[in-house]
């Protein structure tokens, strides 16, 4: 995804959303990651590139906040496109 480094760099923020979740998610979790970048790995286009990190970093924000509702026994926060 996008350049080497900037492929280094969405992935180590990704892992640590996955690293605040609840142990017994953490490896699914992992996992979505890992394949997202398998995936997205022959994408050349830089605007497609860009929206797919801004959707992957909103999407795993809203995956820790949904998780940290449910430990405070709160309504989970409602998707955002």
């Amino acid at each position: 995804i996008a350049t080497m480094g900037g492929g280094r760099l969405l992935y180590r923020r990704l892992m640590k959303k996955v690293m605040q979740l609840p142990r017994e998610h953490r490896d699914h979790y992992s996992n979505v990651v890992r394949q997202g970048f398998v995936v997205y790995a022959d994408e050349e286009d830089a605007e497609r590139l860009e929206q797919i990190s801004v959707r992957a970093l909103h999407d795993a924000q809203w995956v820790v906040d949904k998780y940290i509702a449910e430990a405070k026994n709160e309504a989970p926060p409602a998707p955002k496109s």
